[in-house]
């Protein structure tokens, strides 16, 4: 287990800032961002059609996980074994309105490793340590070692509560890209088109309902 604290020259008031900053970039709300292509398609439609959250989004969770980020990319550096490539590196793809983000890439023993990392609190970190990495998660990795075309995809989670680490590696299957081509292809007409997609859930009790950013405007459109 590596040690919960290291020091370093980024703060997290400054990894707030990186959040804060990455979150403004106006062209994230036009496009689909692989984080979010497992979520609900209205979800979804309203995400990449430029719509508002109806709820704050905090930038804590994204500064947690920019924190943790330094902090690995300071111990990468450090090893003589683990060569940093690239870091922030964006990946997309204009036949499917793709966009995403690739924490850093490194080379190690001649691979080329695409790194995902997500600071995780300890209940969701015992949870993956028991299941599985989160698929949501999985399909972003997939997606982004897709688009880059080259390299193999790791995700790499930290418990933040005990710094403790889990380590992930991410093939490309072929069907679920399969899928996501379809689906990005079915939003880009439901946003050519204005229409948006139906509901998958009978009510609003449903669970990705109850943590959705826009279900009060998708629920009062009836019928739909």
């Amino acid at each position: 287990m590596m040690p919960k604290f290291v020091t370093l020259n980024t703060s997290l008031a400054e990894s707030i800032r990186k959040s804060m900053e990455l979150n403004s970039k106006p062209f994230l709300s036009e496009v689909i961002d692989p984080k979010r292509v497992t979520e609900c398609p209205r979800r979804l439609y309203y995400c990449c059609s430029g719509h508002l959250p109806e709820k704050p989004q905090s930038c804590l969770e994204g500064a947690h996980n920019e924190y943790m980020k330094q902090k690995w990319l300071h111990i990468f550096a450090k090893s003589s074994a683990i060569t940093i490539m690239d870091k922030n590196v964006s990946v997309s793809d204009c036949n499917y309105n793709l966009a995403g983000l690739i924490d850093v890439v490194v080379k190690l023993d001649e691979e080329i490793l695409l790194v995902t990392f997500y600071s995780v609190v300890d209940a969701d970190f015992q949870m993956i340590r028991e299941n599985g990495a989160f698929k949501k998660h999985v399909i972003e990795v997939m997606i982004n070692a897709w688009l880059m075309e080259r390299g193999k995809g790791i995700l790499f989670y930290e418990n933040r509560n005990t710094g403790e680490y889990l380590i992930y590696h991410v093939d490309i299957f072929s069907p679920i890209i399969d899928t996501v081509e379809q689906k990005c292809l079915q939003m880009m007409g439901h946003k050519l088109t204005g229409k948006i997609p139906l509901k998958p859930y009978k009510n609003k009790l449903a669970k990705e309902c109850k943590i959705c950013e826009f279900a009060t405007k998708c629920w009062q459109i009836k019928g739909a």
